[in-house]
């Protein structure tokens, strides 16, 4: 119960502007950064999947939170090194 109070209260200060989601895609000229859209596609993925996988546990009557998959962990640390290579790719192409 208090894991949807939280998410409420999150929305509703997004819904506000309270939270400033300025340059969460772009850099600081503007541009969209590929790795981060894509980092947030798959964090928000892995979010839906283990909510999924969670609501099935309490439906099942299961009273403690599922252990995320070795798919879910390896989808995240693909997505952290992807947006790590890209950021250092980036950075090492404007030495030229």
């Amino acid at each position: 119960m208090w894991l949807a109070l939280l998410a409420g209260v999150i929305l509703f200060q997004l819904l506000t502007r309270q939270i400033n989601l300025v340059g969460l895609l772009t850099d600081r000229n503007g541009r969209v950064v590929p790795e981060k859209a894509q980092q947030l596609v798959a964090a928000l993925l892995v979010l839906l999947f283990y909510l999924l996988d969670a609501a099935g546990v309490v439906a099942r009557g299961g009273a403690s939170l599922p252990e995320p998959g070795a798919e879910l962990i390896a989808l995240l640390g693909g997505s952290g090194l992807l947006s790590v290579l890209g950021e250092g790719w980036r950075r090492f192409a404007k030495r030229d």
